[in-house]
C-alpha cells in the first residue's frame, strides 16, 4: 500500500484498474456488444416512436395559435383605447357639470360688518 496516496487513493486506483479490466473484457465479448447494440437500437426506435406520439397528441389538442394571440392582443389594444377615450369624455363631462353647477348657484353677497361704536 502506498501511504502517499492514502486509503481513498488506493481504493480508487484498485477499482479503476478493475473497472478498466471489466470494460476491456466486455468490449471483447461479441455477445455483449451485439446485446448492447440491440439495446441502443431499440432505445432509439422507442424514442422516435414516443416523439411522434407526443407530437401527434399535441397537434390534436385545441391549443391557441400565434394568430389567435395576435388577434387577442389587437382586441385588447382596441378596448384599451376605447376605455381611454371614455375616460377623456367623462372628464370633459365632469368639467362641464362643475361649470354648470357653479353658474346656477345663487350668488349671495356677504353681509357687511358694521363698525361698533
Amino acid at each position: 500500500m502506498d501511504h502517499s496516496k492514502g486509503v481513498f487513493g488506493d481504493l480508487l486506483s484498485y477499482y479503476g484498474e478493475r473497472t478498466y479490466e471489466l470494460i476491456t473484457l466486455l468490449a471483447n465479448n461479441e455477445t455483449f456488444i451485439q446485446g448492447f447494440q440491440r439495446v441502443l437500437s431499440t432505445s432509439a426506435e422507442f424514442r422516435l416512436m414516443l416523439t411522434r406520439a407526443v407530437r401527434n397528441g399535441v397537434e390534436q389538442l385545441p391549443l391557441p395559435t400565434l394568430q389567435d394571440f395576435d388577434e387577442l392582443r389587437e382586441g385588447q389594444e382596441e378596448l384599451s383605447q376605447r376605455l381611454y377615450d371614455l375616460d377623456e369624455r367623462l372628464f370633459g363631462l365632469e368639467q362641464r357639470l362643475d361649470t354648470l353647477i357653479e353658474q346656477t348657484k345663487p350668488k349671495t353677497k356677504k353681509p357687511r360688518r358694521t363698525p361698533k361704536a
